[in-house]
């Protein structure tokens, strides 16, 4: 059975695979963000097609081991069938073979590759027009070639229909962000002394060493701290730098300062790398610098600020960069970006309002916020030029109206998670029944459903339905528990149980904007408060959120002592 519950649009990209190789498609491109599940949507395609040789390429390490990893959460009964080849693996006769492209685009190691390979699916398919890439698909001529990425742009211009028949899928990274499954970015601008339309180009980007040595001529090391400390907020940061000696001299910066930072590039040897970056997602470092090491394949949830300490003309690497800090996170709203920019840089140099097609992002604002100003905006100016004709003032209130509602339909503000030791829980849902027993007066029977994820070893989290049903007649309490998913990534957890409680869910109960917070406590409440001697606060909403902590660290506790038993997957407990 699988362990990962694919998203709505995963299913859709899925199908819209199938449908096309019904159609003689062979050849195909799927475009979905950063964030986007790409990988788990690839697995479910191989685990559907794998009756027959797999081949996956991917050209870095880390999405090669990612790749196994969804592999196996998606498809756990394939784990005997995958072999890897790279360096001194070659494991080269297996029915899903994972390769590092460059290690098979060897002709020695590519002559070794058995006929008949009938899904080849290439990871990060923009960089498919290399000629590695080229000599492995042209080789292996399978019967479906897929290529998935987050951006079907290439700096130098190409198009991906050199090797692709038909864009089959696509969800733009505005469409993830309104529907709640990535983060929205909020831009600030970094004004420095340079006339970045005098640095050298190549290939139609910023040449990397000239544009170092221009941004350090303007000073741009201590406009970038002092961005981060006026900015940043002490948020966790990825720092993008055009040169590895760049990197190393902001990090210093930033050390210098007191705030805790490192630098990685593409020499640092992979144990050293490997505890860098376990110091950055403990949080023993804030800041990370680096030289598009961590632009593809790198997930880390809980970075919250990117900084661009290098304008790019390039929106595919734009994209992929600023796609680092918009994953899903605990108690994280949004993603702060911010752009260094020169005292005369032109259009073409990529932003987050030319990434989303904004006129401009005023203060503070995130770009959702900036999108819907815009909308409002122009909607304001149709109204406005319609008002000689009263019918024409009508159609405008109802596009306006509908707008608002949409807008309100994006749920892009985070939903209410609360945290109770090591586990992270949000509203479900709430009902009453009654319950007519010998004769007696009918008592309520109250219940309450939870969504619990649960942690696990290795930082995975499974995602639990928890029923707790209260019978005040004989005041006792009986808990039931569903696994909804296995084995997933905080992030993926949160965005499969959000996603759970929209569509079937109790959306008042879960929006940490709900109108019902904000009014005052309750008598109710205030009893409940008063008798477990918690502080009364000023909302509603602030005492739901207590009470529900209360009462679920004793719900989860006694789940907790039911599990280590080893009840069933789904049981019931009384208490």
């Amino acid at each position: 059975m699988s362990g990962i519950v694919l998203r709505d649009y995963q299913v859709e990209c899925v199908e819209a695979v199938e449908a096309a190789l019904s159609r003689g498609i062979r050849k195909q491109l799927a475009v979905a963000p950063t964030g986007a599940g790409k990988t788990c949507i690839f697995s479910e395609i191989v685990r559907r097609r794998s009756h027959k040789p797999v081949l996956i390429l991917a050209h870095r390490d880390e999405l090669l081991q990612q790749a196994r990893e969804k592999l196996v959460a998606v498809a756990p009964e394939l784990e005997m069938q995958i072999g890897l080849v790279k360096g001194t693996y070659n494991d080269i006769g297996a029915p899903i073979v994972i390769a590092s492209v460059q290690t098979l685009a060897r002709q020695s190691r590519l002559a070794q590759l058995p006929p008949g390979i009938g899904t080849l699916i290439v990871d990060e398919g923009h960089h498919a027009l290399a000629d590695s890439y080229t000599r492995i698909i042209d080789h292996c001529s399978a019967e479906l070639t897929l290529l998935v990425t987050a951006t079907a742009k290439r700096g130098d211009g190409r198009s991906l229909e050199e090797v692709a028949d038909e864009l089959v899928f696509a969800k733009s990274l505005q469409w993830m962000i309104e529907q709640g499954y990535l983060c929205p970015p909020r831009g600030k601008r970094i004004a420095v002394d340079v006339d970045l339309s005098q640095v050298k180009k190549s290939r139609g980007d910023f040449q990397s060493g000239a544009l170092a040595e221009a941004l350090e001529e303007a000073g741009t090391p201590a406009e970038v701290l002092a961005a981060y400390e006026q900015h940043g907020e002490g948020r966790k940061s990825i720092v993008f730098a055009p040169t590895v000696e760049m990197a190393y001299h902001l990090a210093a910066v930033f050390r210098k300062a007191g705030h805790a930072a490192e630098a990685v590039d593409g020499e640092t040897p992979k144990e050293e790398r490997d505890a860098i970056l376990h110091r950055f997602h403990a949080g023993e470092t804030k800041i990370i610098c680096n030289v598009e090491v961590l632009t593809e394949g790198y997930d880390e949830p809980s970075v919250e600020c990117i900084i661009l300490a290098r304008p790019t003309k390039s929106e595919a690497l734009y994209t992929q960069i600023i796609g680092r800090g918009l994953r899903l996170y605990p108690g994280k709203s949004d993603c702060l970006v911010l752009d260094i920019v020169g005292a005369s840089d032109d259009k073409s140099i990529q932003s987050l309002p030319a990434l989303f097609g904004l006129g401009k992002l005023l203060e503070g604002e995130d770009v959702l916020e900036a999108l819907a100003r815009e909308r409002d905006e122009a909607e304001t100016a149709k109204r406005q030029a319609g008002e000689r004709q009263e019918r024409e003032r009508d159609e405008v209130a109802e596009r306006r109206r509908r707008n608002a509602e949409s807008i309100k339909f994006f749920g892009r503000d985070r939903m209410n998670w609360t945290q109770v030791d090591e586990k992270w829980t949000i509203p479900y849902g709430l009902s009453r029944s009654q319950d007519p027993k010998d004769g007696e007066e009918e008592r309520s029977i109250a219940t309450r459903q939870t969504l619990v994820l649960w942690p696990k070893v290795n930082e995975r989290f499974d995602v639990l339905l928890v029923t707790v049903s209260f019978n005040k007649r004989t005041r006792k309490r009986t808990r039931w528990h569903r696994v909804l998913a296995r084995d997933l990534d905080l992030s993926y957890a949160m965005g499969a149980a959000e996603e759970s409680i929209r569509r079937f869910g109790s959306r008042i109960l879960a929006d940490k904007k709900a109108a019902w917070r904000e009014d005052i406590v309750s008598s109710g409440q205030f009893r409940s408060l008063k008798r477990l001697r918690l502080p009364v606060p000023a909302t509603k909403g602030e005492a739901s959120d207590l009470l529900d902590r209360a009462e679920l660290a004793e719900d989860l506790e006694a789940l907790e002592a039911a599990l280590l038993e080893g009840d069933a997957v789904r049981g019931a407990v009384a208490a």
